[in-house]
């Protein structure tokens, strides 16, 4: 069985190898322009998606591809990953993490249902909402696709936090 501490050590491992994937597609072009909101969000959705992917085969190995090839939705991904337990009372991903993905969701799954949507700065923000998040910038002067692209990193940050060994 694997120990507590061998299934954090994974997870931050699972960090260390996700990271270029994000940095990849959160890159700024080549005018450091951050892009248009609905493709930032796009983008987000995705990158939470694959991490979705990476979780549920990290907390059922050796098992976990047998579950992704049900072809799973969004929404059934991100069940699974909500109801499972890393080790005993200890989440695979908090409930705040979980919000906030539901509502990331929501607004993807706007995008693609209604024409001419747009997403506002208050949307942003919310996503945020229950989670603690010092932004580095102030939400009042930054436009929405700067403030997706923090909360990009942010979400995938909180979908894959870091452990160090400590003193036991």
């Amino acid at each position: 069985m694997i120990s507590c501490k061998d299934k954090l050590l994974r997870l931050t491992k699972l960090r260390y190898e996700t990271l270029p994937l994000l940095l990849k597609n959160m890159q700024p072009d080549e005018s450091f322009n951050f892009g248009d909101s609905i493709s930032r969000i796009l983008k987000c959705h995705l990158l939470s998606e694959v991490v979705l992917d990476k979780l549920i085969q990290l907390a059922y190995e050796p098992n976990g591809d047998a579950i992704l090839s049900a072809d799973l939705t969004y929404v059934k991904k991100l069940n699974i990953v909500s109801k499972t337990m890393l080790f005993e009372d200890y989440p695979l991903l908090p409930d705040v993490v979980v919000g906030s993905l539901r509502k990331l969701n929501k607004l993807r799954n706007r995008f693609s249902h209604e024409l001419g949507a747009t997403v506002t700065k208050d949307e942003v923000i919310d996503l945020f909402m229950g989670l603690y998040h010092p932004m580095p910038v102030d939400p009042k002067d930054a436009d929405v696709p700067l403030l997706i692209y923090h909360y990009t990193s942010f979400i995938f940050g909180s979908m894959l936090p870091k452990y160090e060994i400590g003193e036991e």
